[in-house]
């Protein structure tokens, strides 16, 4: 009698056991965070160690030294922190170029023949 009141509980604890080791880990990295100025992340089931890649929107680039790469990372099946920056891209102008105006030129010309140009000479004499 005393084998199966022990028993018992081992027998409990071995299920209990399987059952929370069982438990749906397929998906255990949460959604990839959002990050200024980059396209939405994709969603879906990730694991650990999958990778994913931000994509700057149209008209930024990353600013050099930052990474566009984070990771899920076990312990805590959590995303790696993302260090990439989003800069506006310099090869884009802002500002409108100046709109064509039309202008007139006239010409002016002067009359030099009624000048007349002297000269004179300072000598001293000793």
């Amino acid at each position: 009698m005393a084998l199966v009141s022990l028993a018992f509980p081992v027998c409990v604890m071995i299920v209990c056991w399987s059952q929370l080791s069982s438990s749906d880990n397929s998906c255990p990295c949460p959604e990839i965070p959002k990050l200024n100025l980059t396209n939405l992340p994709q969603q879906g089931c990730f694991k650990i160690h999958d990778r994913f890649r931000y994509k700057c929107m149209d008209g930024y680039l990353r600013k050099a030294g930052t990474s566009t790469l984070i990771k899920c990372e076990n312990p805590g099946a959590q995303w790696s922190k993302p260090s990439l920056v989003c800069i506006p891209d310099p090869r884009i102008t802002t500002t409108q170029p100046p709109k064509a105006t039309s202008t007139t030129t006239t010409e002016s010309h002067t009359d030099i023949s009624s000048y007349s140009v002297s000269t004179s000479a300072i000598t001293s004499w000793k």
